[in-house]
């Protein structure tokens, strides 16, 4: 009689380490499309470009900033073109890898609960003898020995 065995199929430790990369990558090109862009004039002084979501708002803006907007644009996509390859190649590479499924008790509610059970059952791996036995009520040493003196009897 051979019993079947159910398997599920989770990433592979590469795939998810080329994930984790992929994520922070995607951290990488948000940043880049939202950061502002600034531009140092003929002074020193700073000029704000917007950002690659939101240009420069005026004509007068676009000149100052030129093709920064621009250059900046091309890294968010270079980091967008990678987030997708790292994540897509590690699948691809890597893969995913098929694990045995844990039986599951007919009747669980979550991990390591059992439906209509109550709490004073033993549990299927305890030894019943031990859960059986009630614990021993501490006992004061002087108030059962033969011919002690109470505080009562004074």
């Amino acid at each position: 009689m051979s019993e079947e065995v159910e398997t599920m199929s989770v990433p592979s430790t590469g795939a998810r380490l080329c994930l984790l990369i992929a994520v922070l990558l995607g951290v990488w090109t948000v940043y880049l499309m939202t950061a502002p862009i600034e531009v140092q004039g003929n002074k020193l002084q700073r000029f704000d470009c917007g950002s690659v979501l939101q240009g420069p708002k005026s004509n007068f803006a676009r000149g100052i900033c030129g093709k920064v907007d621009d250059e900046q644009k091309a890294k968010a996509t270079a980091a967008g073109v990678a987030t997708v390859v790292v994540a897509v190649g590690g699948f691809l590479v890597f893969g995913l890898t098929t694990r045995p499924r844990r039986p599951r008790a007919e009747g669980v509610s979550g991990p390591g609960r059992l439906r209509g059970r109550s709490s004073t059952e033993p549990d299927e791996g305890s030894d019943p003898k031990v859960a059986d036995v009630p614990a021993e009520e501490p006992t004061d040493p002087q108030a059962e020995e033969p011919g002690a003196v109470t505080r009562s009897e004074e």
